[in-house]
């Protein structure tokens, strides 16, 4: 798909192929995030929270994104990972940006 949408586009430089690679890169981390928070919203410690009166909002931040940080920081790294392969190989079919002087 990114290759049909980038051959299609003239002139592609460095902000347009970030904003196509990102409309194709967060389906997956976002279903991804999601299923775990599904999952810890049916945890004990959450069940706790909201006997005891806490807030959503408390919930939250207080309990539910602590534990969370660790898959954001793995679904952040391999969506870097992804991107900048999804990148290199659009560059390597020459398809990606032309303009940009090579670096010394």
């Amino acid at each position: 798909m990114l290759i049909v949408i980038s051959s299609y586009v003239k002139q592609i430089d460095i902000s347009s192929m970030a904003l196509l690679l990102a409309l194709f890169a967060w389906p997956y981390p976002t279903r991804l995030i999601r299923a775990q928070v599904l999952t810890m919203r049916e945890r004990g410690y959450v069940r706790m929270a909201r006997l005891s009166g806490q807030s959503s909002r408390s919930i939250m931040f207080g309990e539910m994104m602590p534990n969370l940080l660790p898959y954001l920081a793995a679904s952040f790294a391999g969506g870097i990972s992804a991107a900048i392969l999804a990148a290199t190989s659009l560059e390597a079919l020459g398809l990606g940006p032309t303009r940009i002087p090579p670096s010394a």
